[in-house]
């Protein structure tokens, strides 16, 4: 009886295993949805604010990131909930009317 008890506790051990890596992979996806919906609502704001294309609007937030080390996410997060960047003062270097003509140019 002992080795049948070992059995099941390994199978159940397995199954848990199981089920606790796809709650946390499903968690990941959902967290992973909803900032790329804030991303998308900063380049929204981004490109009303200052008439940029979405592939620029997006390229301008990708760099503030890597320069200033800061995750894409938190950048987003401030500007959605504050209106404002870390170089607010400088603001995007705004594309010329040509720039916005061709798109993927960065």
């Amino acid at each position: 009886m002992p080795e049948r008890a070992v059995e099941l506790a390994t199978a159940f051990a397995a199954h848990a295993a199981a089920t606790i890596a796809t709650a946390r992979k499903v968690e990941q996806l959902e967290l992973a949805m909803v900032t790329r919906q804030e991303i998308g609502q900063a380049v929204g704001i981004l490109m009303e604010r200052h008439g940029l294309t979405a592939e620029s609007a997006f390229t301008y937030l990708r760099r503030l990131s890597q320069n200033g080390n800061v995750k894409l996410r938190d950048l987003a997060e401030e500007l959605r909930l504050t209106g404002r960047l870390p170089d607010d003062d400088r603001g995007p270097e705004c594309p010329t009317a040509s720039d916005r003509a061709e798109p993927g140019r960065e």
